[in-house]
């Protein structure tokens, strides 16, 4: 049972060491790729259409109207509408259920997955850019947490895997009350069965 948990817990951590592997390829990949621009502050920029603005309100603007304009077109499909802080802006018009009509929507696109970004009828150029802004700053705190999970992870396999091979060290004493029991056991099914035998009425001829 121990060696069976065991080796259900090792699959498990070398799964999350492939993971974690394919997470640093990842982030590597992303570095060298992305370049990164802080957009806090007067720092702000962002690409849309091939055209640098620097201001928010426009820069939210273009994808948000973009986004809306398209929706109108009852067209389903997904484009890119702009770039920021290194990362691809899509806009995707999907129907909705279960009324079938087409809204759009937006994700940055990041290494592995599409981010979706928060989008209604009620949201701002100033509020989708603050949206964007918050998922970014987000994004290295969660890288930081899924290295120290992995590496967490990483630690906890190279204490079970020297435990693989270990046997049960009680295994010899199991056997032994195993084959005692079976031992009991047989006994008293002799026993009850010469029980039986002399419980039974005696037949006397009349």
């Amino acid at each position: 049972m121990q060696k069976a948990g065991l080796e259900s817990e090792i699959a498990r951590l070398q799964r999350q060491r492939a993971a974690h592997i394919d997470d640093q390829h990842a982030i590597r990949r992303q570095i060298h790729e992305a370049r990164r621009v802080p957009t806090r502050g007067d720092q702000f920029v962002m690409e849309v259409k091939g055209r640098t603005v620097t201001q928010r309100r426009a820069a939210g603007a273009a994808p948000l109207t973009k986004a809306r304009l398209a929706a109108r077109e009852e067209v389903c499909r997904s484009w890119t509408v702009g770039r920021i802080d290194g990362f691809d802006l899509i806009c995707t018009i999907e129907e909705t259920w279960p009324d079938r009509r087409p809204e759009p929507e937006l994700a940055l696109l990041r290494t592995d997955f599409e981010q979706p970004i928060e989008l209604d009828r009620q949201t701002t150029p100033a509020g989708i850019i603050a949206r964007f802004e918050h998922i970014l700053d987000r994004m290295d705190t969660e890288r930081d947490e899924l290295l120290r999970r992995a590496g967490a992870a990483a630690t906890r396999l190279a204490g079970y895997e020297p435990r693989l091979a270990e046997t049960f060290p009680s295994q010899d004493e199991l056997h032994d009350r195993l084959g005692r029991l079976a031992e009991i056991e047989a006994d008293l099914a002799r026993t009850e069965g010469v029980v039986g035998e002399t419980a039974q009425p005696q037949h006397t001829a009349a």
